[in-house]
């Protein structure tokens, strides 16, 4: 699992490392299988994030449309 610490850029970041070491072909079939099992959790860690960014975001539309509905100003 991807380290819990580690911001969503970080994550990024790391991925694309994995992506330019396993495409420079200098790298043995073990330390391929290492790093595509890698580049998985990593992914995964990011989906999530977004995932909880997304949700974030609905929640605050949702607010502004229930003030814009009610009246109310900003």
């Amino acid at each position: 699992m991807a380290d819990e610490k580690m911001t969503f850029e970080q994550a990024s970041q790391e991925l694309e490392r994995i992506v330019r070491q396993m495409e420079s072909n200098d790298i043995t079939l073990e330390e391929s299988m290492r790093l595509y099992e890698k580049s998985f959790t990593l992914i995964e860690y990011c989906y999530k994030e977004l995932e909880n960014g997304r949700g974030k975001i609905e929640e605050i539309n949702s607010r502004i449309k229930t003030i814009k509905n009610s009246g109310d100003v900003f």
